[in-house]
């Protein structure tokens, strides 16, 4: 049986520290994942689908 909305914390403004954290974590990773693509693009100049000379 899943929770109704008032017994999840998440939705009465109650979340872990643990949850943000994670989050925060996530995003910082994702970002600089992307930071580390766009440079390599920029730097080698890279256009995967190219057909000519």
């Amino acid at each position: 049986m899943e929770p109704t909305l008032e017994q999840i914390d998440d939705f009465q403004d109650q979340e872990s520290l643990e949850k943000k954290i994670g989050i925060r974590n996530v995003a910082i990773i994702c970002l600089s994942a992307a930071l580390v693509m766009v440079t390599a693009a920029s730097i080698f100049d890279f256009v995967p689908d190219y057909i000519g000379r």
